[in-house]
């Protein structure tokens, strides 16, 4: 992509009279991008964040969060677009962390986890594992007679 420095390093290498193939071998770019370029002239300026997130999309974003709290960037992103906002995703990013921290903050109360040493417990799902404990000897009655 060509950025409005770009252009005027090409425009500066043009005036000096440089030809089309030797501002293409100087900078990188296609001459038919060249080309194209100088006569259309400059490339857009992109939009700057001040422009883009304005007190309307901050407000709803505001509202947004307000009604869920621990609603995601990239949901209230996808929410903002579905309304017509042409800003990008760290923009929105940005906005929700002036909103709330960066993270979601901790829980009320402490909670611990659980430590056991190993063997000391399990979990199985429920499966006929009869064909396993007769390996191992056990006498378990199948639920299956009757």
């Amino acid at each position: 992509m060509m950025t409005q420095e770009t252009y005027v390093n090409i425009n500066d290498l043009h005036k000096q009279e440089w030809t089309i193939a030797e501002i293409a071998e100087e900078t990188g770019f296609h001459r038919t991008t060249i080309n194209r370029r100088l006569k259309a002239g400059p490339p857009a300026a992109r939009p700057t964040e001040a422009t883009v997130m304005t007190d309307r999309w901050r407000t709803k974003i505001d509202v947004l969060l307000e009604a869920h709290l621990r609603l995601l960037s990239i949901s209230v992103h996808n929410k903002l677009n579905a309304e017509g906002f042409d800003g990008s995703y760290p923009t929105v990013v940005r906005a929700v962390r002036d909103n709330r921290d960066p993270r979601f903050k901790p829980a009320n109360s402490v909670s611990v986890p659980i430590h056991t040493a190993p063997g000391d417990e399990a979990q199985f799902d429920f499966c006929d594992l009869h064909g396993w404990a007769a390996r191992f000897g056990w006498n378990i009655r199948s639920s299956r007679s009757g």
